[in-house]
């Protein structure tokens, strides 16, 4: 009886008889907290030159040989902190079974304000990817004697995969050098160079990180060569991708999503589409690469649904356009159903009760477990699918016609075998 009632106690802020916890508060007033460690990011990317053995440090680079010690200095300097909340404590997080180029750091941040003390604690994951250093790629180019550099950057391979069909850089290039989502184009023109980031500025939403145009040397010949090098990094949001927008984006568009579909992607902007009411909002790209974010899941992770029920249709006051309740399920060619899903599109009038659509599984990606604390769709319709499904009265003249050219192929078999005999 005492250990019960020693597991409860009284919330801190409103009294209410809840269980014990560290924060000596209930649920309900836990969720009235304001979270000061938001703006921190969770995902970090450290560039790492293979070339040179160096870490980058903007504006510089840093070596690679430094102690625990040391190296968690450098990380927290390459940390962007909330603002109005001091830094007091970082530690390392030791797994297990750690993963190959990544690292976890705990951060605990302090922040005063009206209502008091406030001090919380998040997870930061650092991820090594190789980039060369501006110093190796001058060194590389005055090597070969070529007057044309673009370094390109990506956050996937996905990404620099589909862009080089589109610029066609590689029949052009005299050398082409890849690593990790990244890769380097020589050009013996400096040209070709300069027009190949102005197709990468016009085609995808990429940034010039630094360009220079200096004068170098042969070493061969001590001939004075003019040279253009540039460093351009792309971001991988690609036509229907879907992604979750920042909590400042999707309050600036009028609380748009914040899970939304990449509907379209330029040089100077990139616009999103809210599968739930089908209002569109656009994004420019320097206010993109001010805090750049990824896509939550890819084209290749699209899944196809059958509709089984259009339950309504109507027109969203906000957008003006048509969005439907949908029922839908996961196509199997089985044709057993073992779960449905109730789901609001943007599809609207399109949609009839035996098409085939393709969508975002959240549910069964494990997305709700990453984003708790924003409303997660179970699915994400996108667009319709490319199946067609026959009608009964073509399958059963289908059947009929197959079973025609059947007697007929056995009437003509057994008047061969009479001519035979």
């Amino acid at each position: 009886m005492d250990q019960t009632l020693g597991s409860f106690f009284l919330c801190g802020q409103c009294g209410t008889h809840t269980r014990l916890n560290s924060s000596n508060l209930c649920l309900r007033c836990r969720r009235l907290i304001p979270d000061i460690t938001a703006p921190v990011p969770k995902h970090v990317d450290l560039a790492f030159c293979p070339l040179c053995d160096s870490y980058k440090h903007p504006p510089s680079w840093a070596p690679t040989n430094l102690q625990p010690n040391e190296l968690l200095s450098f990380l927290v300097k390459n940390l962007r902190g909330p603002s109005g909340a001091r830094l007091v404590h970082s530690e390392f997080i030791w797994a297990d079974y750690p993963l190959p180029r990544s690292v976890r750091v705990r951060f605990t941040f302090r922040k005063e304000g009206l209502d008091g003390l406030t001090v919380q604690a998040c997870t930061v994951r650092y991820e090594v990817h190789e980039e060369a250093c501006w110093p190796c790629l001058r060194a590389r180019l005055d090597q070969n004697g070529l007057s044309g550099l673009v370094h390109i950057a990506t956050q996937g391979p996905k990404t620099l995969l589909s862009l080089e069909p589109l610029l066609d850089a590689e029949r052009r290039a005299a050398a082409v050098e890849r690593w990790e989502g990244r890769a380097t184009f020589l050009f013996e023109k400096r040209a070709d160079a300069q027009d190949l980031v102005a197709r990468l500025r016009g085609s995808a939403l990429a940034r010039v990180v630094r360009d220079e145009l200096y004068a170098s040397r042969v070493k061969i010949t001590e001939m004075p060569l003019l040279v253009y090098a540039a460093s351009v990094e792309v971001s991988s949001i690609r036509v229907g991708d879907l992604v979750c927008l920042p909590t400042g984006t999707s309050a600036r568009f009028g609380n748009l999503g914040p899970f939304v579909i990449c509907d379209e992607v330029g040089g100077d902007s990139v616009a999103f589409l809210d599968p739930l009411d089908s209002r569109r909002g656009f994004l420019d790209a320097d206010k993109y690469w001010r805090l750049p974010f990824r896509a939550v899941m890819s084209r290749e992770d699209l899944v196809e649904y059958v509709v089984l029920e259009v339950e309504d249709v109507f027109m969203d006051y906000r957008s003006r356009k048509y969005v439907a309740e949908v029922r839908v399920a996961p196509f199997s060619g089985s044709g057993e159903i073992e779960m449905s899903f109730d789901v609001k599109t943007h599809l609207g009038n399109d949609l009839k009760e035996g098409d085939y659509v393709l969508g975002y599984d959240l549910l069964g990606a494990g997305v709700l477990d990453r984003y708790r604390g924003v409303d997660v769709p179970n699915v994400v319709l996108v667009r319709k699918s490319d199946r067609v499904e026959k009608n009964p009265e073509e399958k059963d003249e289908g059947k009929s016609d197959g079973e025609e050219e059947n007697k007929s192929e056995e009437e003509g078999e057994g008047e061969g075998e009479g001519e035979n005999l």
